[in-house]
């Protein structure tokens, strides 16, 4: 193809090989960079935010601050800004449903937080009795031995 055709052509060289995934690249150098320093801005923001505690809002000020990163990094890195509305509405839907999936699992889990407590009540952990491993080398043990077996008896005390 000519020179003509190419200048005329939004994607430059790229159509003399009638590739028609070639990759474009839309937004400038500058452009990028910005999106890079606002991202490492948000990260670092994120990990200020974590050191302060903020109560029950710990959990959506971090959301909000990948919401915001998941945002520009779908918009100018997968280049989904400048892409169909259709993919656009795609991927909105998409956050849209996980969101809510989400918020249901979050109400569901303050709504059981009063079962599971009293179940760890009721149900406290139990550990297991100890073992030969477990025991300081050099101390032999007799079968029927309630001094060293692990087994109660009246030299040692019952868990």
């Amino acid at each position: 193809m000519s020179d003509t055709a190419n200048k005329a052509s939004p994607h430059g060289a790229h159509d003399e090989h009638g590739d028609p995934y070639a990759h474009i690249h839309v937004s400038s150098w500058q452009t990028l960079v910005a999106v890079f320093v606002a991202l490492v801005l948000l990260t670092s923001l994120t990990v200020y935010v974590a050191t302060y505690d903020i109560g029950r809002f710990e959990l959506a000020v971090a959301m909000g601050i990948a919401t915001i990163k998941c945002a520009l990094v779908m918009g100018f890195f997968m280049h989904l800004k400048y892409d169909r509305a259709l993919n656009r509405m795609v991927f909105l839907g998409s956050i849209l449903f996980f969101t809510l999936f989400l918020g249901i699992t979050v109400i569901d889990l303050d709504s059981s937080k009063p079962d599971i407590e009293s179940y760890r009540r009721e149900n406290p952990v139990k550990t297991a009795p100890a073992t030969e491993e477990s025991k300081p080398s050099g101390e032999a043990t007799k079968p029927g031995d309630p001094k060293k077996s692990g087994e109660p008896g009246q030299h040692q005390k019952q868990k």
